[in-house]
């Protein structure tokens, strides 16, 4: 337990299973603490927090991450993750970074009142978004 187990927002998955990354924030005006079998990266700012959600999620570093690492072992999900899998860092300046942004604070509000219809259409998007981020081609798209 620091000081960034307490930051307003953080981005968490489990260590354990495949990741699938998501932004939380506090519960009844308290922080979310996660559990220690959780990973996560502090954030103070909201965008930031749900940009490396998004670029997590997207089927480009999942697949990387299934490449680097035994799926659903117990490292697949440790937080080194991060440090073998380049992210760019978040620019507020940079559409693309915005844009991705939005698209998984949107799948989060999707996931959040249980209306997915269309969803399909946000992960797309998340994929070729992070793709243009990672400057990668269409065609190099797992489907």
């Amino acid at each position: 337990v620091g000081d960034y187990t307490f930051a307003p927002y953080k981005v968490v998955w489990t260590r354990i299973a495949n990741i699938e990354a998501v932004v939380v924030s506090e519960k009844d005006d308290k922080p979310i603490i996660p559990q220690e079998t959780i990973s996560l990266v502090p954030f103070e700012d909201k965008q930031e927090a749900y940009y490396l959600c998004a670029m997590m999620n997207s089927s480009l570093f999942q697949y990387a991450c299934i490449s680097y690492s035994q799926a659903g072992g117990k490292s697949m999900g440790s937080p080194h993750i991060l440090e073998n899998i380049r992210i760019p860092k978040f620019d507020p300046k940079n559409s693309l970074h915005l844009k991705l942004a939005e698209l998984s604070k949107k799948a989060h509000e999707m996931a959040k009142s249980n209306s997915y219809e269309g969803l399909e259409e946000v992960e797309k998007e998340v994929d070729r978004t992070s793709a243009q981020i990672w400057r990668l081609s269409d065609r190099k798209l797992i489907s």
